[in-house]
């Protein structure tokens, strides 16, 4: 749930929060202005705001809490207990400053910040929960910005591992099935019964047990190697990282002896690689931006990398309920899709209204027979790709392996009993990686990748040489630009399309596939492809013949 509230806005203040395995530490930082030291409504909205805070922080999350708090009549005492609490005879309170204290108070947070500034004075305050382990606070020997008298920069060292619950700490790996050893895997999966191992009597059970046993195989047989959960600066050279961990060390001494002498040799440590960092960086985009005209490919693996676009939203929000994983982001779509459909029971009319706008399949499935020549042809087809889809076998390992897997008797099965696996259905979404400059544009783009699925497909059934079925494939659409430019109608607007994707028109010139105009209206794409009011999406759903 996000946190926020309309008395909040005239904060200076910003909070982060930080997953440490089993418990969070949140952050934040804030701003009073001097001439507003004495704001009591700014007082109540910080008050406000630190109560809300606290109420979201589980009893073993941490805060921390740092800012330019103004106020200066406040004098600071040590305690027994290594925090800091006012003086209440040489401090001078005011309304404000006292609601802002016991806020604080309130809220179990302690100060812990000891450094003034040079008219002997703390305006910076740090604040910590009771059960925190404590960070060190120190005058930072190299400051970021430039400094003002009466604000010393601050060097704050959270020690993160000690927040950490140790079992907590997984390691990231990934298969390296490059290295694999495919010899044992083959001997390994000709072993196995699969006849008596899958149960074909149900489709469903049959691929999740054939999953099963072959993840458990990619287990035992792959090789795992540990991720890099740390990648490399690209700029960054032998030399800059062995200034960067003399620098370091040149840190923790400064922070054990406090000496002029130490901290003068980190402040000339750390300008020299400051002026080394920015050396490395302006050669770093000199060799990316040469590597326009020598090395395109790498170029644009740079502006790739840049862009570092990932394909869902990390969190998505409906009616107040934040979901930030996979499963929580379809339950999201699901409540909203399931407060759309109605359980009312379709009319005759619907369904006769359905079945005319779906165009007959043509064939019959039953009495195939699912040969083991077929299945060797369409594995010869896949992509030699390791990476894996959601049941989590490349197709690489299918590839190599289609032999000693015997999938035509679930395909067998699949087809006698008119179901297919759910696990199969099952795929990850990828965006359109072309730019389009119009409707039409985006619309041939896609139109390539169902072209090249329904060939695909087509190709399968002639193989299992299906009677009565005849090409070519129909798909309807309602944009004529798009039919246009699928039957080789040169305009403008095409040049800047990818080549690879103007095959389509060979197959619409051979006949293998067939566009066919139909009116907006009855567009049933329209359903699964746009946002659209609840009447329409219900119109068409029940176009579908589909009900909840």
């Amino acid at each position: 749930m996000p946190i926020d509230d309309e008395s909040w806005h005239n904060l200076e203040m910003v909070w982060s929060r930080i997953e440490l395995g089993d418990r969070k530490l949140y952050v934040g930082v804030l701003y009073l202005p001097p001439d507003r030291s004495r704001d009591v409504t700014l007082a109540e909205s910080f008050s406000s705001c630190i109560s809300k805070i606290s109420s979201f922080c589980a009893p073993e999350d941490d805060i921390i809490f740092l800012g330019d708090f103004n106020m200066p009549g406040i004098k600071w005492c040590s305690s027994q207990a290594s925090f800091l609490y006012p003086d209440p005879e040489r401090s001078t309170f005011s309304a404000s400053s006292n609601i802002i204290l016991d806020s604080l108070s309130t809220a179990t947070l302690r100060q812990i910040n000891s450094v003034v500034n040079e008219n002997g004075r703390m305006l910076d305050l740090c604040f910590a929960n009771d059960g925190f382990r404590l960070p060190t606070i120190e005058s930072a020997p190299a400051p970021l910005v430039k400094v003002g008298p009466h604000h010393p920069a601050l060097l704050v060292t959270i020690n993160i591992s000690r927040l950490c619950n140790p079992a907590d700490k997984l390691t990231p790996f990934y298969l390296d099935y490059k290295n694999a050893d495919f010899d044992i895997i083959s001997r390994v999966l000709a072993t196995i019964d699969w006849e008596s191992e899958l149960e074909l009597a149900n489709p469903n059970a049959a691929a999740e047990t054939f999953s099963h046993i072959l993840n458990y195989v990619i287990d035992r047989h792959v090789p795992k190697r540990t991720a890099n959960a740390n990648p490399r600066t690209p700029w960054a050279t032998a030399a800059l990282r062995q200034l960067k961990a003399t620098k370091r060390r040149a840190l923790r001494n400064f922070n054990k002896h406090k000496s002029p002498h130490t901290k003068e040799e980190y402040r000339k440590l750390n300008s020299a690689y400051k002026k080394a960092c920015q050396r490395s960086y302006q050669n770093h985009l000199r060799r990316i931006q040469q590597n326009l005209k020598t090395s395109p490919k790498s170029f644009w693996n740079h502006v790739k990398n840049q862009r570092n676009e990932p394909g869902t939203p990390s969190c998505m929000f409906l009616d107040g309920i934040m979901a930030n994983s996979d499963s929580g982001i379809c339950d999201l779509f699901a409540n909203k899709f399931s407060s759309i459909f109605d359980t009312s029971s379709i009319t005759d009319d619907q369904l006769n209204r359905a079945i005319r706008s779906v165009s007959p399949l043509g064939f019959s499935l039953n009495g195939i027979t699912v040969e083991d020549t077929i299945i060797s042809k369409a594995a010869t087809k896949l992509k030699n790709s390791f990476s894996t889809g959601p049941d989590g076998i490349p197709a690489t390992f299918l590839k190599r392996f289609m032999p000693s897997l015997l999938t035509r008797l679930i395909f067998q099965a699949s087809l006698d009993q008119a179901t297919f696996p759910s696990l199969w259905k099952e795929a990850y979404i990828k965006k359109q990686t072309t730019v389009a400059m119009s409707s039409s544009e985006a619309e041939y783009v896609a139109l390539s990748a169902a072209a090249a699925e329904s060939i695909w497909l087509s190709g399968l059934l002639e193989d299992m040489k299906v009677k009565d079925f005849k090409m070519p494939v129909t798909i309807y659409e309602d944009n004529r630009g798009y039919i246009g430019m699928a039957k080789n109608l040169e305009t403008k607007r095409t040049k800047n399309i990818d080549v690879k994707h103007h095959f389509i028109r060979d197959h619409v010139a051979e006949g293998r596939l067939q566009i066919e105009a139909i009116g907006t209206q009855d567009q049933l794409a329209d359903l699964f492809t746009k946002a659209l009011e609840a009447t329409r999406f219900q119109e068409l759903r029940s176009m579908l013949g589909l009900t909840d």
